[in-house]
């Protein structure tokens, strides 16, 4: 094991702990380079990574008098079975570059797990992000490319948004999803062509209202599906008249189907019901 006394741009001085087979260090000027090589295991603030190889990069303060000089954590790259845990997320990725100072980082062919109360489900679940890149633009601030979205934790889901371009987005008491250019599938049979939509991934509100399966004589196999409308606002309320209920299904003998239902209501006056 080698320990690293590393000051942190942003939470001050802390220790990094590096394990690997192989570890070789060198300064370059005013920047140390740290290679680890198989079965590398990271931890810092927190934070972990497992990977098979990684470079990692401190910037070198110049030296006081019986004092080693200050390191700083600049960036590292990472590849081969990465796997990093920050908090509450969970990334995996063929490979990974990551700049500390600047909070940007490159994921390749990776997946976000995030565990949290999804607005599909009643209880806690984790909620799957797969692309074939991921950037971080800033601290908080995500874009995935060309990939899918689902709470569906099977390596082929059984639903899932494909998009062109996913943004997450953040804060202390907010997590946004921002997707454009999505097709809802069931399994492998896309069902719905959504150009855009923007919605919180921490509402207690349902997005998966119901669901039913079954065979019947008429239709073979069946899956019917209940949502709420509604949840895709991050405010919870597209519509103040009332509440909107989209139905998709999906029969063997008779293909997909899809419906809405709209329930409004305006000052105590105006009502009314259209199926």
């Amino acid at each position: 094991p080698e320990q690293l006394e590393s000051v942190d741009a942003q939470a001050g001085g802390e220790l990094i702990d590096i394990t690997a087979d192989d570890i070789d260090s060198w300064e370059e000027g005013d920047t140390r380079v740290i290679v680890a090589l198989g079965n590398v295991k990271i931890k810092k603030s927190g934070e972990t990574l497992d990977a098979d190889s990684a470079i990692l990069y401190m910037a070198l303060e110049k030296d006081e008098k019986g004092k080693s000089p200050k390191q700083t954590y600049k960036e590292f790259y990472a590849e081969g079975n990465v796997t990093m845990v920050q908090g509450e997320d969970l990334i995996i990725a063929d490979k990974v570059f990551d700049n500390v100072q600047e909070r940007k980082a490159l994921f390749i062919n990776s997946t976000v797990t995030r565990v949290l109360k999804p607005p599909i489900l009643k209880q806690t679940a984790p909620a799957f992000v797969v692309g074939e890149e991921m950037k971080q633009r800033d601290k908080g601030r995500y874009e995935v490319k060309n990939g899918n979205f689902s709470f569906c934790s099977y390596g082929h889901p059984h639903y899932r948004f494909k998009f062109k371009k996913f943004r997450i987005t953040k804060a202390p008491k907010s997590l946004i999803g921002s997707t454009k250019n999505n097709v809802f599938y069931m399994g492998k049979v896309p069902v719905m062509y959504v150009p855009f939509s923007t919605f919180s991934m921490r509402k207690k509100k349902k997005l998966f209202a119901e669901w039913d399966t079954g065979t019947t004589d008429r239709y073979g196999k069946f899956i019917f599906t209940e949502w709420d409308v509604n949840s895709f606002s991050p405010e919870e309320k597209i519509d103040p008249w009332g509440d909107i209920k989209l139905f998709l299904d999906y029969r063997e003998l008779k293909g997909p189907g899809a419906g809405v239902d709209y329930e409004y209501a305006k000052g105590g006056y105006l009502r009314g019901f259209l199926e």
